[in-house]
């Protein structure tokens, strides 16, 4: 026995002391139910998030009794191979493995050395993160994934290398579209583009190096069955028709390249022709129901910016009820929309910068900001409700209206000259969502809303201006008027002299009170005035409680 034979034998008897625990896995003669590569994604883990530079998976021992027994797992030459190639490819190259196969006192006994994951890059396994409790196999926890991926700071998922790639392995039909459309951004170089290689555009944008392509690459342009060599399982953008009862009518799955999926998913939306009226014409306005701006930058957004490490497809929802909803995995990394839509400089932090970069080169996309209040500002000038951002910690979902809430509404939005972050907000409280009290208080200091946070409404000057009469009553029922004004109302309803019971005065001023009062709100807003006009001897009461009525004095 010669002596690397003699130290990997103390090896195996130093790790069958330890025994099993987050950095140690012992089976006996095969994997189990769970793949190798699952194992090397948890091991591999667990050793960054233990200080340790390896993880260790040990063939041949009984995990019970903490015998060698043996294995005959992969015996035959060049089968250790094809494993370790398996599971570069189940982990996306990302995984560092190496296996040292032992005979001790006749039985045969495979360790795998697995180098812990580098810092910002959790190990995967067909898009999964694994990890251990203890000796048990489990789904890596958000809390510790996070742990990985930013302990280097920003980490670039579609910067990656992948294994064993090439220009091969891109899709012929993206590529051509890629650079026509790079070409149609920079004509003035359509004589160099023509003599270009595959590699020398993809150097151009940055897809390629040395020559691997980056998972940008095979994300934008790559065929679809070379997506494992990405590591995920679950890149693709998911077309759904529902009706109004959340019910699916038809769906399709889209997968890269992206290049061409983004373009599918734009043209199986029904961008019919919408006709509405307007009231100051007696012949109907006809435009597209989306704008193609809006939709084509709201898709390629999920795709420029969707977080791929939470293995999630992107979804593109179009409802029968004329809207269309893009939700990707991965928080909003601006923040907020109020960033966005006020800040003049675009965004320069993208979770995906190689992808977002080239897809900026090819025109895909605006830079983050400017994108989005191109999108709003279409939106405004075709009078449609802005896009509605649903922003949490996990995802990010925007949703496009294709018809017009209300033509005067969105007219008089748009002559006065209100900031897009302050529509926003506005849309919001005239469908009757609650808005932040930030948010209320900028658009009270406008004087674009009344009443008392939370129960705003839309103040009344945008209905009085307003031709549609549904539309200016709709306004100015919103609007709470002053105590002042309900007594010169029920002054005038006392005028001709004749007691009016509560019934009667309730009867005559309901039709002034704001449309979220209850029963309850109308009698205590009409007892504090009748209280308030009686102590400053406005008026006089005569009979019971049950049976009082009021009039003049």
């Amino acid at each position: 026995m010669n002596g690397s034979q003699v130290n990997k034998i103390d090896l195996l008897q130093r790790l069958i002391l330890e025994w099993e625990n987050e950095t140690i896995e012992f089976k006996s003669t095969n994997p189990g139910r769970h793949d190798i590569s699952e194992y090397v994604s948890a091991l591999a883990n667990e050793a960054f998030l233990n200080n340790k530079p390896c993880g260790w998976y040990v063939m041949g021992v009984d995990n019970k009794s903490h015998e060698i027994v043996g294995t005959q797992f992969k015996n035959q030459p060049g089968q250790i191979s094809d494993v370790l190639t398996d599971i570069k490819m189940k982990t996306g190259a990302m995984s560092d493995v190496r296996v040292d196969e032992i005979i001790h006192n006749d039985k045969r006994v495979l360790i795998f050395k697995i180098a812990a994951a580098s810092p910002g890059c959790p190990i995967y396994s067909q898009g999964h993160a694994y990890g251990r409790n203890g000796d048990q196999l489990v789904a890596l926890s958000k809390d510790k994934e996070d742990q990985i991926r930013f302990s280097a700071g920003h980490y670039d998922w579609s910067a990656q290398l992948a294994h064993n790639s090439s220009t091969e392995d891109l899709d012929i039909h993206a590529l051509s579209k890629a650079r026509e459309v790079y070409l149609s951004r920079k004509p003035h170089l359509t004589h160099e583009v023509k003599h270009w290689t595959d590699t020398e555009f993809l150097q151009r944008l940055r897809l390629i190096k040395g020559g691997k392509l980056t998972y940008a690459a095979l994300v934008l342009l790559g065929k679809a069955e070379s997506l494992y060599k990405t590591g995920m399982s679950n890149i693709e953008i998911r077309w759904i028709l529902q009706n109004t009862r959340g019910e699916m009518l038809d769906y399709k799955h889209l997968y890269p390249p992206f290049l061409l999926a983004a373009d599918t998913a734009y043209h199986l939306i029904r961008n019919t022709n919408y006709r509405h009226m307007t009231p100051e014409s007696i012949f109907p306005e006809e435009l597209q129901r989306y704008d193609e701006f809006t939709l084509r930058e709201a898709i390629n957004n999920a795709v420029a910016h969707v977080d791929y490490m939470a293995n999630a497809c992107i979804d593109v929802v179009e409802m029968e009820n004329d809207k269309v909803i893009i939700k990707n995995a991965g928080s909003f990394l601006p923040g907020s929309l109020e960033t966005v839509l006020t800040t003049t400089t675009p965004y320069s932090k993208y979770r995906n910068d190689c992808l977002a970069n080239a897809m900026i080169e090819l025109n895909l996309i605006d830079k983050v900001g400017s994108g989005i209040r191109t999108m709003f500002r279409h939106q405004i000038e075709r009078l449609f409700p802005v896009p509605e951002y649903i922003l949490e910690d996990n995802y990010v979902q925007v949703t496009i209206q294709g018809k017009i809430l209300n033509y005067s509404f969105a007219f008089n939005i748009l002559q006065h000259n209100i900031a897009p972050v302050d529509i926003a907000l506005l849309y919001d409280v005239y469908v009757g969502r609650r808005i932040e009290k930030e948010g209320a208080a900028r658009l009270r200091a406008q004087k674009l809303i009344t009443g008392k946070y939370p129960k705003v409404h839309i103040a009344s000057f945008l209905g009085e201006s307003s031709s549609d009469p549904e539309f200016r009553k709709k306004i100015l029922q919103q609007q709470d008027m002053s105590t002042e004004t309900y007594i010169a109302h029920i002054k005038d309803i006392l005028r001709d002299g004749y007691p009016r019971s509560r019934s009667e005065i309730m009867q005559a001023i309901a039709p002034y009170l704001p449309p979220n009062y209850n029963q309850v709100s109308m009698e205590h807003k009409l007892s504090n005035i009748l209280n308030r006009m009686h102590k400053e001897k406005i008026i006089s009461v005569q009979g019971g409680r049950r049976h009082a009525k009021w009039q003049l004095i």
